[in-house]
């Protein structure tokens, strides 16, 4: 199977809720554990959503 016929799945702002949230971020641009816990909830989610297991 080649990467052009293979499924791609676009999520967008997956990032946007920890960005936003102080207690989701040590710094401004990267996530902490919470963080990234909230981030593979999201994935996951949509993922699902989505029609992928």
């Amino acid at each position: 199977m080649s990467a052009i016929s293979s499924p791609v799945a676009r999520i967008p702002d997956v990032y946007s809720a920890v960005l936003s949230d102080a207690a989701l971020r040590p710094d401004r641009i990267h996530a902490n554990a919470q963080g990234y816990a909230v981030v593979a909830q999201q994935l996951a989610d949509k993922l699902k959503a989505a029609g992928w297991r």
